[in-house]
């Protein structure tokens, strides 16, 4: 099996909190997070793996904001509306056969 181990980092600027976790996912396992945010509040995001993962940040509509595949990835975005932004991780590396 392919794990991969990500450090997500969740920055609110205009109110100064820092959020720091890691977790591991296997192979196509995706992973989601939901925070709220007030109208116009800064966030910045930045999350870290060994190997590439998908990336996707949902802005309270429902509308994807960012999506990327690497293994570095930092965005920063204010946002529009208040309600639950979501960021989804999804570790889209096979299996190698054994």
């Amino acid at each position: 099996r392919s794990k991969k181990l990500i450090f997500l980092s969740i920055i609110t600027l205009t109110i100064s909190q820092f959020y720091y976790f890691g977790f591991n996912l296997d192979s196509k396992e995706e992973l989601c997070f939901s925070e709220y945010f007030e109208r116009e509040t800064v966030v910045k995001y930045q999350s870290r793996s060994i190997l590439p993962i998908i990336m996707d940040i949902k802005n309270p509509k429902g509308k994807i904001i960012y999506r990327q595949t690497n293994t570095s990835h930092s965005f920063t975005t204010t946002t529009q509306d208040n309600g639950y932004v979501n960021i989804c991780f999804e570790n889209a590396v096979f299996p190698t056969p054994s």
